[in-house]
């Protein structure tokens, strides 16, 4: 019954039917749509990835000769005796010495690297880091170059390592620049494996950018060799080079690894993992290139999908008017019960089933009727009486602890204290009466806790501070009169009291859509779980408070209210009261 409620207060049967019945076919025309253009998407763009990987291979495999090539050149020009023999032994102390070891070192670069040009120009040290440049008198460029750290990477390896990406001025007296990519190879006297400097080749970027021009197709197309350090070494994006990698090619979504965005533009990327040095190639393929051949197929699936959509929605249009036209005149009676007119009936006109169904509603509803008048009176009177013996159980337990603080603090001869306490007892009594209401605003009840809580600090002031965040608005929200109160209460004696040091007690109050959350949580000697269940149990008549406090929230919220308690001993103890947004629910329930 209540389910055929819902659906006439949403809406006619047959609009239920119809949307049901249209979110069917529409849901499996648009999934097998959407299954049918992604394996055509896909398949189209892995035609036209492999188009593209060809000449990435070729590219691939050109700048990982290249850059082979030069490396091979640096451990030759390393390996050379002379050169050994000259690094080993030279101390120029005069210019004319530095000229002849000059001199010296390019006899020995023409001799050993005669066939590679793709090295722009050479640079030496010896093992005291001092600087002898080849085709390049501007010194200060590899001095500036010599870190620490690389120094004690180059004495660390007996390998060739590329250092980076660079963009320096080759000449003093020449003010344009050069895009080099730097080889770096120590070299090691042959016999006993000394130390003896360093082989620096230069390898002139151009020429990488040379194979990139011969090899890209001009679509917009963009490639990047990136070091293992995410370093990128060469592009004909000229200004990229020396940037990371990953902050010039970013991830264009979430769901997508292979597809970045580089400026405003998507593409496509592909590595190609090349074998020098950890090195790897990649080509970004513009989006736009990828899928211009594949609209039209886009648009055909398309124009089949919304055509198809419009004939389910026409045949579940059908459906649904043959299905609810017999019902329609007991669905408007239903939405007239629903909208408050109980004594609605059903008319009776015919000897069909739906006249059948007809006298069978209007005599369910005449039982319903009377059983529901009976129903509210006997719950009203449960309601009440249950509430009153709850609430007679818990203001005498409270008045006599807040006596004896107050007591306490008169022996103690404390008379301000005690004067503002009895002050703070009365505004307490003077809210709590709150009108002979059971049920009173949750603010109010915070309002009342505070005072409490105020009225014990003051008493074990060396025990414990209290402090209450709330989060939400509490104004259209009721609870049980003095819920809160017992729950601090037993925080103090038998939390916090018994720790013998100072405490904290907290209360939290906040909201999600539909519930609202009270949080009370100390810092006291905590329990377990044993005496946890002990005080929540209805058997328990020592400690009656928390069980008395769940019951009465069952009984004014129902089944969607929760009262829980954790607990770690020595650490803490928390409690959760989490109710249902309802509001003016004790004028609803308990007519108050």
């Amino acid at each position: 019954m209540k389910t055929l409620e819902r659906k006439v207060r949403n809406g006619s049967l047959r609009n239920i039917i119809f949307r049901r019945y249209s979110v069917l076919i529409v849901a499996l025309l648009c999934t097998l749509l959407l299954v049918v253009t992604a394996f055509a998407i896909n398949s189209q763009l892995k035609k036209e990835c492999q188009v593209h990987q060809r000449e990435q291979v070729i590219t691939a495999n050109s700048i990982d000769h290249l850059i082979n090539s030069s490396a091979s050149a640096a451990v030759l020009v390393s390996t050379d005796a002379r050169l050994q023999s000259l690094l080993e032994n030279s101390c120029p102390d005069t210019a004319s010495a530095l000229i002849n070891t000059l001199s010296e070192l390019s006899r020995i670069i023409v001799n050993v690297s005669v066939a590679n040009n793709d090295i722009l120009f050479w640079a030496f040290t010896d093992k005291s880091w001092n600087v002898y440049n080849v085709k390049a008198p501007n010194a200060t460029i590899i001095s500036d170059l010599l870190t620490s750290s690389l120094k004690k990477q180059l004495l660390s390896t007996r390998s060739a390592i590329i250092v980076g990406a660079y963009r320096l001025q080759q000449f003093v007296f020449d003010d344009s620049m050069r895009d080099v990519i730097l080889i770096a190879k120590p070299v090691l006297k042959l016999e006993t494996g000394e130390f003896l400097g360093v082989c620096f080749a230069f390898v002139n970027e151009n020429h990488i950018s040379n194979i990139y021009s011969n090899n890209v197709p001009s679509n917009g197309t963009l490639m990047y060799l990136v070091s293992d350090q995410d370093v990128i070494l060469s592009s004909p994006d000229a200004d990229s080079v020396g940037q990371t990698y990953s902050s010039v090619a970013q991830p264009a979504n979430l769901f997508s690894a292979n597809k970045k965005t580089v400026g405003h533009a998507t593409y496509m990327e592909n590595k190609i993992a090349l074998s020098s040095y950890g090195n790897s190639l990649y080509c970004l393929i513009p989006l736009n290139d990828l899928y211009k051949d594949i609209r039209a197929t886009l648009f055909l699936f398309i124009t089949i999908g919304l055509m198809g959509i419009a004939i389910a929605l026409f045949l579940a249009n059908k459906i649904a008017d043959r299905i609810t036209q017999p019902l329609s005149q007991l669905s408007k009676v239903i939405g007239n019960i629903d909208m408050g007119e109980i004594s609605s009936r059903a008319p009776i006109s015919g000897s069909d089933e739906i006249t059948i169904l007809s006298k069978s509603f209007n005599h369910l509803m005449d039982n319903q009727e009377a059983l529901h008048e009976k129903e509210l009176l006997s719950q009203k009177a449960v309601l009440e009486s249950q509430f009153k013996l709850y609430q007679a159980q818990i203001i005498p337990h409270f008045l006599c602890n807040s006596l004896e603080a107050i007591i306490s603090m008169i022996r103690l001869d404390l008379k301000e204290d005690s004067e503002s306490m009895l002050f703070q007892l009365s505004e307490f009594y003077r809210l709590s009466l709150s009108n002979g209401m059971d049920i009173i605003p949750l603010a109010s009840e915070i309002s009342l806790t505070r005072d409490y809580l105020s009225i014990q600090e003051k008493r074990y002031r060396e025990f414990f501070t209290f402090e209450i965040y709330v989060q939400c608005d509490l104004s259209p929200y009721s609870i049980p009169k003095l819920t809160l109160q017992p729950i601090v209460e037993n925080s103090i004696y038998h939390g916090i009291k018994p720790k013998g040091s100072m405490g904290k007690i907290s209360i939290n109050v906040s909201d999600s859509p539909h519930y609202i959350f009270i949080k009370i949580l100390d810092n006291g000697i905590g329990m377990s779980q044993q005496k946890i269940n002990l005080l929540m149990s209805e058997q328990n008549t020592h400690h009656f408070a928390l069980s008395n406090i769940s019951s009465r929230l069952k009984l004014y919220f129902g089944p969607n209210s929760d009262f829980s308690i954790e607990s770690k001993q020595g650490a803490y103890t928390q409690v959760v009261i989490e109710i249902p947004k309802e509001k003016n629910q004790n004028e609803n329930s308990l007519g108050r």
